[in-house]
């Protein structure tokens, strides 16, 4: 079955053939003809204006191009290609089951209907053009960051040959790193590692590893690899050497001794909830997040303490970042055993919130209610198994196949629409 607008440019050739030429029709050889009569139905579509009328226009396209088997290829339909179409080019960003018309797609419609009849031809072809172009496609990669980090709460205390220069350093650290001073009494103590820590390397010889990335080159084109998604690869190298320190700490000495010092040595008032601050509280709140974002319920934050001691007292964000990635993909993991057509997806690093509640709107958007999480139908959906016994997403022709046979799908406005609609064309036929 043609398109509409292909059926409108049929229609408009057939009537050029009727009519007598003129000095201007003489001209058609070039003149591109105008592929829209005025009783187009994509003119219709942009000359509504009131909701109903445009929704009524709309629904007239929709049922005409919604034939079985008449997409690309003899697979799907029509108006599921036009909405494949319209999400790949970025007209809009509707999840809708396919065939399904979304909130954004009206918007998305007008847009490339306008362009289409500026252009002198059908949505979808310029639709195909714009694909087949590159428009709306692959966002700028991230590429690693192979740049050397220090910890912001100690970056600052470096090279303090005198105590006193120290002690004041590691109050301010100690303030950005829990969000309250050292207590009174801790300075001594302080003082008195600091000076040990001097003496010690006044004769001590250490060994250090410095970290680094390399760039992997391909031996056949000289350029640096890229993995399937188009990230460059580097090879990590750590290197180790031995320094002999002379009467004063190294800028990376100094640098360790803080940061575990800080660690170790924190505020009594630091890990109370009422009074958490600094880099304490913006972990705090990161931790609680990766829970929340997984429907986990967020431990508090005496059980938290621990991490947070361990991040704020790593000597680089290499190592910081490796505590805090393995403790959210523990996260993820138990989530990942409550939603199993998701594990994969966790496994790779993204929250359960991102996949979930798309699909909790798109349910609820499908049957006209709110859906929660806890529902039977969310449950079933979220560890659906295909065919082979494995675990997975269900599709988009599987997800609407579910909704239309959802005991509430009969309730909703679309299911009754198509009702009385099947009840007119029955009663025309018979009439």
């Amino acid at each position: 079955m043609a398109a509409p607008a292909t059926q409108s440019r049929m229609a408009y050739e057939a009537s050029v053939k009727k009519t007598n030429p003129t000095a201007f029709t003489s001209m058609g050889s070039l003149i591109p003809a105008n592929p829209y009569a005025s009783d187009d139905p994509w003119i219709s579509y942009l000359q509504a204006t009131e909701g109903a009328a445009k929704g009524l226009v709309l629904q007239n396209i929709r049922r005409s191009m919604s034939v079985p088997n008449s997409g690309p290829g003899g697979k799907g339909t029509q108006y599921e290609y036009l909405q494949t179409l319209l999400r790949k080019t970025g007209f809009t960003k509707d999840k809708t089951p396919l065939g399904v018309v979304g909130p954004g797609e009206a918007a998305g419609l007008d847009k490339i209907v306008k362009l289409a009849i500026s252009n002198s031809t059908d949505p979808i072809s310029l639709l195909t053009l714009f694909a087949n172009a590159g428009v709306g496609g692959k966002p700028a990669l991230k590429q690693p960051d192979t740049t050397t980090k220090y910890n912001k709460a100690v970056s600052t205390a470096l090279q303090y040959k005198d105590v006193n220069d120290a002690l004041f350093a590691w109050s301010n650290a100690t303030f950005a790193a829990y969000g309250a001073y050292p207590e009174s009494n801790s300075s001594d103590g302080f003082r008195t590692a600091w000076n040990a820590e001097v003496n010690r390397q006044k004769s001590t010889t250490t060994s250090s590893t410095v970290t680094t990335k390399k760039a992997i080159i391909d031996p056949k084109t000289k350029k640096q690899l890229k993995d399937k998604d188009g990230i460059l690869q580097y090879e990590t190298i750590n290197t180790t050497g031995t320094t002999t320190t002379g009467d004063s700490f190294t800028t990376e000495e100094q640098q360790a001794f803080l940061a575990n010092y800080l660690s170790k040595n924190f505020p009594n008032s630091a890990f109370d909830p009422k009074t958490i601050g600094g880099a304490a509280k913006s972990i705090f709140d990161t931790l609680t997040l990766t829970n929340t974002n997984n429907y986990g319920d967020a431990p508090d934050l005496k059980t938290l303490a621990p991490i947070i001691q361990s991040l704020i007292g790593a000597p680089d964000a290499t190592t910081s970042g490796e505590i805090l990635r393995k403790y959210q993909e523990g996260v993820r993991s138990k989530t990942g055993t409550r939603f199993m057509s998701i594990a994969d997806s966790l496994a790779a690093g993204k929250d359960a919130k991102d996949i979930i509640e798309p699909l909790i709107r798109t349910v609820s958007q499908f049957l006209e209610k709110d859906v929660p999480l806890d529902d039977t139908f969310m449950k079933k959906i979220l560890n659906f198994q295909g065919s082979d016994g494995k675990y997975r997403m269900m599709n988009d022709y599987e997800l609407q196949q579910a909704l239309i046979t959802h005991p509430d799908y009969g309730k909703t406005s679309t299911a009754k629409n198509e009702s009385v609609n099947l009840f007119q064309s029955l009663k025309g036929a018979l009439a």
